[in-house]
């Protein structure tokens, strides 16, 4: 045996390979290669037919003229059907194909929506349908279906409905049953039914739904003690849960270094526990801030007499001096409405900084959206974004913070003003905002107010 003067490794009986054995092997390897390449690449999902129920459901939206769309997103699927609410649309989504063949057994084009409530209306069938829940969030938060519908607590086989027949041919009905608006996915405990209305407007419907409703629920909260009310859309819901800006994004929690008052800290988680609830959210947070008025107006109170008494002509005999003293005395004082909106500005002058405050109102196209041209919508007390005068946007927000104020707690004219923002009307739906903003006020004077934590 010979050795192999390129591999001596190699024995002599095993044959050297030819030029074109080589080229062939290395073709054979690329292609190879190429092969594993392709293989690695993820195959092109197969494409999914929507359910059955969901395309019937979405020809009959366009034989009528309703837009819709199929949604293919697994594990769910879903159709979002555009209906009619009031001058606007709103937008349903249907996921289940049981649903959306039993809805196709109404008329759909003949649906309106009612305003911000669950609740929909047939001109042409001369009905209402609306969502009925729970009246707030506490521990008492039930339905008496005994007392209501003369049934024991425990569910019966069948739902329970009361009727109740009134003048003109309208009707009420209390019912459990399963309606229209569950196929909706608008699910509630019971719904509320009005039946021969004869009304062709959103508006006129709306405003009976609220009233009939408004009536029916006092009688049941003053004989039974329980406390109804229509349900709102959930979009609506969501919006007062849903961060509007962006929060410290470091999770490491580090050993509390100050403390807080006990009294504005209730106050704050007070408000806090108010969620969907835009105007007690507003006083509570307000309310929190009112607790330090005292403290921060007196503090600027002492400095504005601190700067008279350095004044090298003050003269302590002349009655002219002795008078500015008290002007600065009595400026702080509590008492009057304008003092209180004094108070406010001096709070936040003391305790928030301009160049934060003017990064939180532009930290979201939503927020700059809001407070560039839809702030009038609840105040027409401007804030300007893109002012450099941190002193100037903190004196802004004072001024538009206490006109809400107002608006929240007074009923009746005030200082010429008769306007006033009721619970569930759609200017409290557009306070989510302001909340936010006034949540952002009370957490820097809740920072600034805090002393070193002892334990």
């Amino acid at each position: 045996m010979s050795a192999n003067p390129e591999n001596p490794k190699a024995s002599s009986d095993q044959p050297i390979p030819s030029a074109e054995a080589v080229a062939d092997a290395e073709t054979n390897d690329l292609e190879s290669e190429r092969g594993t390449e392709a293989a690695a690449v993820s195959p092109t999902p197969p494409v999914v037919d929507p359910p059955a129920a969901f395309v019937r459901l979405k020809a009959y939206c366009d034989e009528h003229n309703l837009k819709s769309e199929i949604e293919i997103d697994a594990p769910a699927s879903a159709v979002s059907v555009e209906f009619k609410n009031g001058r606007s649309t709103r937008t349903v989504f249907i996921g289940s194909e049981e649903a959306a063949d039993n809805l196709l057994q109404n008329a759909l084009e003949e649906l309106v929506f009612l305003g911000a409530y669950s609740a929909i209306c047939s001109y042409k069938e001369g009905w209402i349908e609306a969502a009925v829940r729970p009246h707030g969030s506490g521990p008492r938060r039930f339905i008496d279906r005994r007392s209501i519908f003369g049934v024991s607590a425990t569910r019966d086989k069948e739902p329970a409905e009361v009727e109740i027949p009134g003048a003109g041919g309208l009707t009420l009905r209390l019912t459990e049953k399963r309606g229209i608006l569950y196929l909706l996915d608008y699910w509630s405990p019971i719904y509320l039914r009005i039946e021969g209305i004869g009304i062709t407007e959103h508006d006129n419907a709306l405003n009976m739904l609220e009233d009939l409703s408004n009536s029916l629920f006092m009688q049941i909260d003053f004989r039974f003690d329980s406390a109804l009310t229509l349900g709102r859309d959930r979009i609506l819901s969501r919006r007062f849960s849903k961060s509007r800006g962006r929060l410290d994004e470091d999770s490491q929690l580090i050993y509390p270094r100050f403390s807080y008052e006990s009294t504005p800290s209730s106050l704050y988680w007070y408000a806090r526990s108010a969620t969907a609830m835009p105007l007690l959210q507003f006083l509570a947070f307000y309310q929190c801030l009112e607790f330090f008025f005292p403290r921060y107006s007196r503090q600027e109170t002492i400095a504005k007499i601190k700067n008279v008494l350095k004044n090298p002509t003050f003269d302590a005999t002349n009655d002219s001096h002795i008078n500015g003293i008290l002007n600065a005395t009595v400026e702080g004082r509590r008492g009057t409405l304008l003092d209180e909106r004094k108070q406010l500005g001096a709070t936040l002058k003391q305790c928030v900084d301009g160049a934060a405050l003017r990064d939180f109102l532009n930290e979201t196209d939503e927020r700059k959206r809001y407070y560039g041209s839809d702030y009038k919508k609840i105040s027409d007390k401007r804030i300007t974004l893109s002012d450099s005068d941190e002193v100037g946007i903190v004196n802004q927000t004072a001024e538009r913070i206490y006109d809400i104020r107002c608006k929240v707690v007074h009923t009746k004219s005030l200082e010429g003003s008769d306007e006033m923002i009721l619970p569930f009307s759609k200017e409290a739906d557009l306070l989510v905002d302001d909340v936010e903003l006034i949540k952002f006020l009370t957490r820097k004077v809740l920072i600034a107010s805090s002393v070193p934590l002892t334990i």
